[in-house]
C-alpha cells in the first residue's frame, strides 16, 4: 500500500497537532484527514491518498482503482497527475485527456514564469520561485507529477512596489487589488491568456520573516528558469501553507509536496526546524509535519523535539472551520505600528466579499456563524 498505514486520530490530536479545543469530541476515530478534506475520508480514501504520496516521493505502488468520487476530489485538490495510466478508472471517465488538458495548461503556467523571471530581472529584483513551480523540478522525481495553480513568486519588501509596478507597466491587471490588501503578504496579478502571478513581500502573513533567511542559499532550477529556496525552506514553506491556508481552500498537494520534499537526501529536520523557528512558524511547521508523517507512518520519534502549535495558532489555523477573527489578530500582531495595523484592522472589517477573495468580512461572518455556534453547528471544509 505504500509508504505506511494511518493511525487513530486520537493518537493524531495528542502526539502530534495537540488537543484542539472544543473539536475532539465530535470526531471520529481515524479521521486526521478533516483537517484538509471533507471528501476523502474512508479507509479507501486514505489507502489511495498513501499510495499517491508514494508516488510523489518516487515510490512504486501496486494497482488498484479510483472512483468517479474520488476522481473528482482528486481532480480539486491538484492529484489527478500521480494517478497512472495503469490505475482503472470508472468507464466514463477518461484520465488521459484530463491528464493532456492539466499538461498543457502547465506548459502555459511555466511560460508565463519564465517570461515574469526575465521581466523583473531585467529590472534588477532578486526573487525567488516558491511553492508547485519551484517542488515541481527540485523535489518530485517526475516534474509533471505537480500540478499548480497559479506562478508565485517572492520578492523582498522593498522591492515589492517596484515589482508591482513593472508588472503593470507590461500589461498584468490588478483586479483585486484594494487600500491595505499588500499588508497581507502580497498580491495576484492577472496576466495574458488567464495566467494569474501571486507576488509576494513575505511568505505568510502571520511572522517575521527576515530576508537574510529567505534569500540565503538559492537553489537555481534545473531548467535555468530562476532560483528557488534551498529544500529546508521549501519544506518549512509548504507545510506552513498547508495549514495557514483557509479551510475549504486547503489542497492535499500540499500534503505530496511535504512528501516529495522529505524525500530528498539532503533535507535535515533539525535544520529545518532551526529555519522555521527563526521565521516564528515552528507550532503550525510542527502540526502539518506530524499530520503528513502520522498518514505514512513514519517513525514517531522524528517530529520529537518539534514544539505543538501554540493555543492561539490551534484556535486559528488547526481546525476544520473557519475563525476569520483569530486569523487577523494574528495577522494585526505581525504588521509593525498602530497605523498599519489599524490601517489593515479596517480594511478587512469593510471590504466587500468580491474584492476579499474569502468567505465574507467581520460583520456578515459574525451574523451567518453566531447563529450556528449557537446551535452546535460546524462550518465545515466543503471538500
Amino acid at each position: 500500500m505504500g509508504i505506511g498505514s494511518v493511525r487513530s486520530l486520537m493518537a493524531v490530536e495528542e502526539d502530534a497537532l495537540g488537543p484542539v479545543r472544543g473539536e475532539t469530541a465530535e470526531v471520529a476515530p481515524d479521521d486526521s484527514l478533516r483537517y484538509v478534506s471533507m471528501s476523502l475520508r474512508t479507509t479507501d480514501d486514505r489507502e489511495l491518498l498513501v499510495d499517491l504520496l508514494s508516488r510523489a516521493a518516487g515510490q512504486q505502488v501496486g494497482d488498484r482503482s479510483v472512483s468517479a468520487r474520488q476522481f473528482a476530489a482528486l481532480d480539486r485538490h491538484r492529484l489527478l497527475m500521480l494517478v497512472p495510466h495503469s490505475w482503472h478508472v470508472d468507464d466514463d471517465l477518461d484520465l488521459a485527456s484530463r491528464h493532456r488538458a492539466i499538461a498543457a495548461a502547465e506548459l502555459r503556467r511555466r511560460h508565463t514564469m519564465r517570461e515574469t523571471v526575465a521581466l523583473l530581472d531585467a529590472h534588477g529584483i532578486e526573487l525567488r520561485v516558491l511553492k508547485g513551480l519551484a517542488t515541481a523540478q527540485l523535489d518530485y522525481s517526475q516534474p509533471a507529477h505537480r500540478q499548480t495553480g497559479d506562478v508565485d513568486l517572492l520578492v523582498r519588501p522593498e522591492d515589492f512596489d517596484g515589482a508591482v509596478e513593472a508588472l503593470r507597466g507590461a500589461g498584468a491587471d490588478l483586479p483585486r487589488a484594494a487600500p491595505g490588501s499588500e499588508l497581507d503578504k502580497g498580491v495576484t496579478l492577472h496576466i495574458d491568456r488567464g495566467q494569474r502571478v501571486d507576488l509576494h513581500w513575505r511568505l505568510t502573513q502571520y511572522s517575521d520573516q527576515p530576508p537574510e533567511v529567505l534569500f540565503g542559499r538559492p537553489a537555481p532550477l534545473p531548467d535555468d528558469s530562476g532560483l528557488a529556496m534551498p529544500a529546508d525552506l521549501r519544506l518549512v514553506h509548504a507545510a506552513a501553507h498547508l495549514l495557514y491556508t483557509p479551510p475549504g481552500h486547503r489542497l492535499l498537494s500540499g500534503l505530496a509536496d511535504i512528501t516529495a520534499i522529505r524525500s530528498r537526501p539532503e533535507v535535515d529536520l533539525d535544520h529545518a526546524r532551526d529555519v522555521a523557528i527563526q521565521l516564528g512558524m515552528e507550532g503550525i511547521v510542527s502540526a502539518a509535519l506530524r499530520l503528513e508523517a502520522d498518514l505514512l507512518a513514519r517513525p514517531a520519534g522524528e517530529l520529537a523535539a518539534w514544539q505543538p502549535p501554540s493555543r492561539a495558532e490551534r484556535r486559528a489555523f488547526v481546525r476544520v472551520d473557519r475563525q476569520l477573527i483569530a486569523e487577523h489578530w494574528l495577522t494585526v500582531r505581525s504588521i509593525e505600528g498602530r497605523r498599519r495595523q489599524a490601517r489593515y484592522l479596517w480594511h478587512h472589517a469593510t471590504r466587500p466579499a468580491e474584492l476579499r477573495g474569502d468567505a465574507t468580512n467581520y460583520l456578515s461572518y459574525l451574523r451567518r456563524a453566531l447563529p450556528r455556534r449557537l446551535g452546535g453547528q460546524n462550518l465545515a471544509d466543503p471538500r
